[in-house]
């Protein structure tokens, strides 16, 4: 992979980590005494601090440790999925 590909890559999973960081605390804000009924906001919350921990570049340098953690960043697609109705229905 060249460098120019490599770079594009991590500024667009850091901003990806970043905005949906921002999202989880402006729906803590939002609604904080009724954030953690929600199984939904937990687990999002879950997922914000972990990927933000994955950009640690200690972590996201580390190779090894950094190519298992991926699978949370993997996991934050089911947010998409269930914004979208007919993947919604179809799940």
């Amino acid at each position: 992979m060249s460098k120019d590909r490599a770079a594009f890559i991590d500024a667009s999973e850091l901003g990806v980590t970043v905005a949906l960081s921002v999202d989880i605390v402006l729906r803590f804000t939002v609604d904080w005494r009724n954030f953690f009924r929600s199984r939904r906001n937990v687990v999002d919350l879950a997922l914000a601090v972990i990927t933000m921990v994955i950009q640690i570049p200690r972590i996201h340098n580390s190779g090894q440790t950094y190519a298992w953690l991926t699978v949370f960043q993997i996991v934050r697609i089911y947010r998409i999925v269930l914004a979208i109705q007919l993947t919604r229905d179809l799940i």
